[in-house]
């Protein structure tokens, strides 16, 4: 298991302070750990893509996290050879700091599963 990088935690909480004053620093640490967590479930994602051999879409595959409406979505995206857009895998999101699996979903980003 791949240790933490306590002082990178650190510093991307002093970065959200400095970016709104009015946060506690204590609610930014929080922010900054989330922050590694999903950054930690995107590595692994790609990883997972050049290893799983049930991921075969496409040439290139990139794992991404999407913000979008107080979700964050992680998928893994598949190109061609040449860059043409082939499909996704979808791995699950994050609401309310807590990881949910939807119900399309084909991997578990959260234990680096397979579920198809």
């Amino acid at each position: 298991m791949k240790k933490t990088n306590l002082s990178r935690i650190m510093r991307k909480a002093w970065e959200i302070k400095k970016k709104d004053s009015s946060n506690i620093f204590s609610e930014c640490l929080k922010m900054a750990w989330a922050c590694e967590k999903v950054d930690r479930m995107v590595e692994g994602l790609n990883e997972m893509a050049n290893k799983d051999y049930h991921i075969n879409l496409g040439v290139d595959r990139e794992a991404k996290a999407v913000k979008k409406d107080g979700k964050i979505f992680f998928r893994i995206d598949c190109f061609t050879l040449n860059g043409r857009y082939k499909g996704n895998y979808k791995a699950g999101y994050i609401q309310d700091g807590t990881y949910h699996i939807g119900r399309y979903d084909e991997i578990n980003a959260e234990t680096l599963e397979w579920i198809g």
